[in-house]
């Protein structure tokens, strides 16, 4: 923990808890003013507008163009796929074509993943989703408690 001229700042490990804690600032709804009488100020945000700008380097560059139908995506450390953020895509200027590429592509997969499903879990496939889908929004709520009051650091 470091402190400045503009208070503390605080700094630790990137694991995917600080992200959601960080998210959760970002991508909150901004109340102020509440209405037309409200007079206080709107909140703001200070924050680095280069987030993940060193992402790009020349390799990765390379790797994402190689195969844009398969590749826009990062890769997590644990073999997951994450959507790249919009900077990213932006940085990276993929062609129409190649963007409409990716679309099938993904849409192919996930075709191909629903028969599968489908075939696996044959009359039970809409009890199977509705669990998938209720099982996952339980995870969210059960993470997003376990790490509310946490305090990410060194």
């Amino acid at each position: 923990k470091k402190f400045t001229k503009l208070g503390r700042i605080h700094y630790g490990f990137v694991t995917p808890q600080s992200i959601a804690y960080s998210l959760k600032y970002i991508s909150k709804a901004k109340r102020i003013p509440v209405n037309e009488y409200d007079d206080r100020l709107p909140e703001f945000a200070l924050m680095s507008k280069g987030l993940g700008k060193n992402y790009l380097t020349d390799k990765m560059i390379a790797w994402h163009k190689a195969k844009p139908s398969e590749r826009m995506y990062a890769p997590l450390p644990n073999g997951q796929k994450t959507p790249l953020p919009r900077y990213i895509k932006q940085r990276l200027n993929y062609t129409d074509e190649e963007k409409a590429q990716a679309e099938l592509y993904h849409k192919i997969i996930a075709d191909a993943n629903r028969e599968k499903e489908i075939l696996a879990h044959g009359a039970n496939y809409q009890f199977f989703k509705e669990e998938q889908y209720f099982n996952g929004n339980r995870k969210l709520k059960l993470n997003s408690t376990k790490h509310s009051n946490h305090e990410f650091s060194n």
